[in-house]
């Protein structure tokens, strides 16, 4: 598919793709894994104006979700969104921990029963675009969500199907975007992302975590670029970069679940992964 202002500005999927903060959640290597998905959208327009209401379900590996969005444009270059959503997740016993409360004494996630708890959110946003000189886009995006866990005390970490090393509390998210699109047969944009993003309050987290440094901003850098392979079939590759927590300890000398409990002293750059993601239109 080709990339213009108008799909940029009213494809929320594009835009979710393009935040910097799903690419930090994607390893280098993805593997494939069962997902349905199924909902409902409205949309209304009056003059410059349009309201979307859309209402979301999800099955997956990771659990069982829902969401309702409700959202406001006005013309494709400026819109405001918010969001409740909803989920629980699933219990793989040693394999895999999808939904626990953290064990500080333990420095690992005590598992519970499959959809014992849920977590349950809200979230609000804006963002605005601009068109350029010479085929370039300009995007600016702010979010700000709540999240919280049936199962977890305020300052208790939790892990609930892909939400994990959470806290009860409030974050955020700051973007920016430029790109440029093409009129050729096959490369249809080149873009150029940044981003940052943390909670509001270290307080978020109890005293114990209070050294592995609760309140770290994250500043991430991203670049992609769409193809056209044929009239049904596109290829999107996105690369990232982002600043981390640098621990006293070396990656390697403790298990990933032990990172809540490591010893902050610093930050680093780190190259996050490549994400290829094909899209074939079967209709």
């Amino acid at each position: 598919m080709s990339v213009n202002g108008e799909q940029l500005a009213q494809n929320s999927d594009y835009d979710r793709y393009s935040s910097n903060q799903v690419l930090r959640q994607i390893p280098l290597f993805i593997v494939p894994v069962p997902f349905l998905t199924g909902g409902c959208k409205h949309t209304l327009s009056k003059g410059i104006v349009s309201f979307r209401n859309s209402a979301d379900m999800s099955l997956s590996f990771a659990g069982i979700g829902a969401s309702y969005t409700s959202s406001v444009s006005i013309t494709p270059l400026f819109s405001v969104f918010a969001k409740a959503s909803i989920g629980t997740a699933w219990n793989y016993g040693t394999w895999v921990d999808l939904i626990g409360i953290y064990n500080p004494a333990e420095s690992e996630y005590d598992p519970l029963t499959s959809f014992s708890e849920f977590f349950y959110g809200m979230a609000f946003g804006a963002r605005a675009m601009a068109p350029l000189p010479k085929h370039n886009i300009i995007q600016l995006s702010f979010n700000t969500d709540y999240v919280a866990f049936s199962g977890a005390d305020d300052g208790e970490p939790w892990v609930c199907g892909t939400e994990r090393d959470c806290v009860n509390g409030w974050r955020y998210e700051a973007s920016a975007m430029l790109a440029h699109t093409f009129d050729g047969p096959k490369l249809k944009m080149v873009g150029l992302s940044s981003s940052i993003s943390g909670r509001y309050s270290e307080d978020d987290f109890d005293k114990v975590y209070q050294p592995y440094n609760p309140a770290f901003k994250t500043y991430s850098i991203g670049a992609m670029s769409q193809f056209t392979l044929t009239e049904k079939q596109s290829l999107l590759l996105m690369l990232n970069v982002s600043r981390k927590r640098k621990f006293e300890r070396d990656t390697d000398e403790y298990e990933a679940e032990e990172t809540l409990m490591q010893k902050y002293v610093g930050a680093k750059w780190g190259f996050d992964g490549i994400m290829i993601m094909w899209n074939i239109n079967l209709l």
